[in-house]
């Protein structure tokens, strides 16, 4: 596996990254319908009209032997976190993937972990 990629950098190349392991580093949110890894810096973010669902990948946890349903990771809510997943794009008739199909891609995390600072 490669190194990490920024949120924005793994939307640009999703056309050729959808359906492989991938390394996405980004702040974690856990918010009812709205759990995302979103790009940093915040500068950086693409503007979308509404909301931050441009330069966010709505994330599905699969770490049910970490504990709980989102496998024992409320403690990085909020926190810039490294990420190792499966990225997906849309399914085929849909607009986008997680809650109401906002987001443009989702990543089915195999392990996370919290960082401070510098990649």
């Amino acid at each position: 596996m490669s190194a990490y990629l920024s949120v924005n950098e793994a939307l640009e190349q999703l056309d050729v990254l959808a359906g492989t392991n991938v390394q996405i580093y980004g702040v974690l949110s856990l918010e009812h319908e709205g759990t995302c890894i979103t790009h940093i810096p915040k500068e950086e973010r693409q503007p979308d009209g509404g909301g931050p669902m441009t330069s966010s990948i709505w994330v599905d946890f699969i770490l049910k032997k970490r504990g709980g349903p989102r496998g024992g990771v409320s403690s990085l809510d909020g926190r810039y976190v490294l990420a190792r997943g499966r990225l997906r794009g849309p399914e085929k008739g849909s607009g986008g993937c997680g809650h109401f199909s906002f987001w443009p891609a989702e990543l089915a995390i195999t392990n996370i972990k919290g960082f401070d600072g510098d990649r």
